[in-house]
């Protein structure tokens, strides 16, 4: 397997509302929204929310999040059934956590090592400088 294969997973397909709908990790132009919608999802589920008390408290963070990362309208989110919407967040969780955390995590990691390292490198003063002499 390549880099480019580790960095695209193959979709996930669920079916909802009739269609079969093909989940991808999202792209730079959804970053910003999804991050928005998928904060208090990630925050609820890290304090040990259950599915019942995450649609309870987050329903619309959830149908954000579920549009968002399914690239459907949010209108097609509010028409599913409550199993559906279910099924569609959940895929959209898995796959990106799952791209996220396992894939690009460590991408971002190894950069911003190589960055600091360039950045200390370039920053060195060199020795034969001479000093500065007082009046």
């Amino acid at each position: 397997m390549d880099e480019l294969d580790q960095l695209s997973p193959a979709p996930v397909m669920v079916l909802a509302g009739g269609r079969s709908l093909e989940i991808t990790p999202i792209r730079v132009r959804e970053l910003a929204a999804f991050s928005r919608a998928v904060q208090p999802v990630a925050a609820a589920l890290a304090a040990g929310a259950d599915i019942a008390s995450l649609l309870a408290d987050h329903a619309d963070a959830v149908i954000d999040a579920a549009a968002i990362g399914a690239r459907v309208e949010r209108d097609f989110v509010l028409d599913l059934g409550l199993d559906e919407l279910v099924d569609l967040a959940g895929a959209v969780l898995t796959v990106n956590v799952d791209f996220f955390v396992r894939r690009l995590l460590p991408k971002v990691t190894a950069s911003s090592e190589a960055l600091a390292k360039q950045w200390a490198g370039s920053n060195s003063m060199p020795d034969s400088a001479p000093p500065e002499s007082a009046p």
